[in-house]
């Protein structure tokens, strides 16, 4: 038990170095490209095979994990969590559409380079997190310390991986950034685990980022503006509402609906339970 954990504390530290190695050999092998869809591409599979290659071999010939253990090796995504994927973000837009005063406005075209980017954005960080924090991480931690401190622990320290993305962030931003990003960790983990399964957690965090941070439409506010061709300006500077610096993926409309997605995941569970 101790050899374990002492083994699961140093996995915590590799699986972050394995997240930044690949991200940086990714932009590397991105940036020999003049043509922004093939930068987005290369970077893309340079990322998603760096991360997968050594986090296969450090599950492997460390831990000891197969990769049905790691959960690769398991059958295609049920309907319901595409079903999730979908409605997850479109609830946090629709919030804002609705209720929320902004102002819409259009700054070009989807065209290739717009259709690739939001695939990609969606896409490669979905595939890496998913595997490293949900099928390597999580997977042997629920092992050794239970299921409890593995949805935990890993969801923690998802958030502060995020911390990397705030511009001058202040504690508000931070502090709204480590409850949401813990959060959403907890909803994908417990995704995770009663699927047996990395796959569902890549197709929704993949629809949700695609929706939410691609280039073919965004909502956003303080000064947190990306480059989609429909935006939708949010009018107020409440943190709340904007999510700060790192946007309406850690606003409380979002942070809400995460509440919502865990609950529902504890009612799968329940029922599944029953059924037995």
């Amino acid at each position: 038990m101790i050899k374990k954990s002492i083994i699961s504390i140093v996995t915590v530290f590799i699986l972050f170095c394995i997240s930044q190695i690949s991200h940086y050999v990714g932009n590397l092998a991105s940036v020999q490209f003049s043509n922004l869809a093939a930068t987005y591409i290369i970077y893309t599979l340079v990322y998603i095979g760096v991360a997968s290659l050594m986090g296969i071999v450090y599950a492997k010939l460390v831990l000891k994990m197969s990769l049905k253990d790691i959960g690769i090796w398991t059958r295609f995504p049920e309907r319901i969590w595409w079903g999730m994927g979908i409605v997850l973000p479109g609830v946090v837009s629709l919030f804002y559409l609705c209720f929320v005063e902004g102002r819409l406005f259009k700054t070009g075209t989807v065209n290739f380079t717009v259709i690739v980017f939001t695939i990609c954005v969606g896409l490669s960080p979905a595939v890496v997190e998913e595997f490293l924090f949900r099928g390597i991480l999580f997977r042997y931690m629920k092992e050794t310390w239970g299921v409890v401190m593995a949805v935990i622990v890993p969801s923690v320290l998802f958030a502060l991986l995020h911390v990397r993305n705030l511009k001058n962030p202040d504690i508000k931003d931070i502090t709204l950034l480590m409850l949401s990003g813990t959060l959403v960790a907890i909803l994908f983990s417990l995704i995770s685990w009663i699927s047996e399964s990395i796959w569902p957690g890549v197709v929704i965090h993949s629809l949700w980022n695609s929706a939410i941070i691609g280039q073919v439409f965004a909502i956003s506010g303080n000064g947190n503006w990306n480059q989609a061709v429909y935006k939708y300006k949010i009018v107020s500077h409440n943190d709340l509402l904007t999510g700060g610096s790192f946007g309406i993926e850690a606003a409380m409309p979002a942070i809400i609906t995460y509440l919502g997605a865990i609950l529902f995941i504890g009612y799968l569970r329940k029922r599944d339970i029953q059924s037995r």
